[in-house]
């Protein structure tokens, strides 16, 4: 399922709008060396979907799935990459 549950999380980010959209996930090679997964393909993602559709669980999975990769990507910020940006402004202010 996690195969599945990243592929999209990935395509949603790249603003992917459909099931083809993941394609170009699959054709990446850098991504697959740092995922470590082969992407599965559009037909299989909707079997997937169709499958866990039932009470909307699988958009209710995809939503928890995409919600905790961007708190991951604001703690990413708010520790390592605002406090270099704030430093850079009180640099060009001469403040430091």
């Amino acid at each position: 399922a996690s195969t599945f549950i990243n592929t999209l999380v990935l395509s949603q980010h790249k603003d992917g709008e459909c099931l083809n959209d993941t394609v170009h996930i699959a054709k990446d090679k850098a991504l697959r060396l740092v995922t470590n997964q082969k992407a599965p393909t559009p037909q299989t993602i909707g079997t997937w979907l169709r499958r866990l559709g039932k009470d909307n669980q699988g958009v209710k999975a995809l939503q928890k799935a995409n919600k905790t990769l961007l708190n991951l990507q604001k703690e990413v910020y708010l520790t390592l990459c605002k406090p270099s940006y704030q430093m850079l402004k009180l640099e060009q202010r001469g403040e430091t």
